[in-house]
């Protein structure tokens, strides 16, 4: 498939387009021989350029339709591929765009978003010519988004009470937890998070992973284990929680207090 592979690893980790469809802007690397001229591209459109994926964590993957059109031109006329790539994190699709009439090339491709994994994928478009010289690049940025709904807490926890060991003891462990969904499935949930209100610049992720005493993973119950010390303070201390999704949505904010003695 000629240099798809080549590209999609070195363009996914530095470009990331900001306008749903963008033309010609920077040059592809390349041999570079006087003799001849690297094909153009320009004028390039998909569809659909938004996305509304299935909702709930039962939803399965979801499949776009996305279809491609591009002008290539090429002064030698001797164009030998148009290739699309596909990407977010990894390569989601890749393939060949098919000459159509004056230089239109045009192609279809069945994108597969993993259930839940919403936000920004990158639409890219390079050509070659026979002699091996590559195009500028043309991309686009396709949305996919859920229902624009934020997660939501619906419960959160800690001890009421706890004892500081004495100077010499071993820390107690105090159990922080927080039940929380997402109108769009649990994977859409992006982080989990709880501070001291005392200090809200000093937030601590929570993990809903099944290990480091989380009960089990992806079950929507996010933990977190905390040691408390004999140097600790004494006093009331307040627990806020807060989810984040991966449009960057964030949830309700709730409380717990435990009295530290």
């Amino acid at each position: 498939m000629f240099r798809s592979f080549r590209y999609t690893t070195a363009l996914a980790s530095g470009i990331f387009a900001g306008a749903l469809v963008l033309g010609a802007c920077d040059q592809a690397p390349g041999p570079l021989d006087p003799a001849d001229s690297p094909p153009a591209l320009s004028e390039f459109s998909f569809s659909p350029q938004e996305f509304i994926a299935p909702l709930g964590d039962d939803a399965a993957d979801a499949v776009i339709p996305l279809s491609m059109e591009v002008t290539a031109r090429d002064p030698d006329q001797d164009i030998a591929a148009v290739s699309f790539v596909v990407f977010g994190d990894t390569t989601l699709a890749e393939g060949l765009l098919d000459y159509g009439n004056g230089g239109r090339y045009t192609g279809r491709s069945d994108v597969t978003i993993p259930a839940g994994e919403l936000g920004a994928y990158t639409v890219l478009v390079f050509a070659e010519d026979r002699e091996g010289m590559l195009s500028n690049t043309v991309r686009g940025t396709l949305l996919v988004s859920g229902d624009g709904s934020p997660p939501v807490i619906h419960a959160v926890s800690a001890p009421d009470t706890l004892h500081r060991p004495e100077e010499g003891e071993d820390p107690v462990l105090l159990e922080i937890a927080a039940v929380v969904s997402d109108p769009d499935g649990l994977s859409n949930i992006a982080a989990v998070e709880f501070w001291n209100t005392d200090r809200p610049a000093d937030r601590i992720a929570m993990l809903d992973d099944g290990v480091g005493g989380d009960a089990a993973a992806a079950d929507g119950r996010y933990t977190r284990i905390v040691q408390i010390e004999s140097s600790n303070n004494p006093g009331i201390v307040t627990f806020a929680f807060q989810a984040r999704d991966r449009a960057g949505l964030l949830s309700n904010v709730a409380e717990a207090k435990t009295v530290v003695e």
